[in-house]
């Protein structure tokens, strides 16, 4: 069930969703979703866009992602390849992100990303310099 978009998110989870026109769901959705769960039940309130916005139409779908990545001040960027995590909705996720924390919009803003076939070497800068988790090591994605 979707939220409520006023909601003071916690969290953005960042992700290619779909693998284009076969409207397939892609491997990084899939352990997005995971993710959301596991902060679902921590109580933690957790923005994925998929799961987070009844809304059909593009501008209103935009205008929730905005309000949410204005909200938040956690993002966590999940990606199984450097195609995903350059594509062009999720860069632009991360990148004005990155920016606003750097320009103090976001006070204590944090981008965390969870990585499978991704070398730091092959990362922007940007989101090399921040806490990285290999997605293989399935023991990130336990909470206690």
């Amino acid at each position: 069930m979707a939220r409520d978009a006023s909601k003071d998110w916690q969290v953005f989870i960042s992700c290619k969703v779909s693998n284009g026109k076969r409207g397939v769901d892609t491997r990084d959705w899939r352990l997005a979703k995971e993710l959301y769960d596991l902060l679902e039940v921590q109580s933690i309130r957790a923005f994925l866009s998929n799961l987070s916005i009844d809304e059909i139409g593009e501008a209103a779908y935009k205008k929730h992602i905005e309000d949410a990545l204005n909200k938040t001040r956690v993002m966590v960027v999940v990606a199984s390849s450097k195609e995903n995590l350059n594509s062009k909705c999720v860069k632009h996720e991360w990148k004005g992100f990155h920016n606003d924390i750097v320009k103090g919009i976001k006070r204590n803003g944090q981008i965390f990303t969870f990585v499978e076939n991704i070398r730091k070497s092959e990362m922007s800068r940007r989101l090399r310099n921040r806490i990285s988790f290999d997605i293989s090591e399935r023991a990130v994605l336990s909470i206690s």
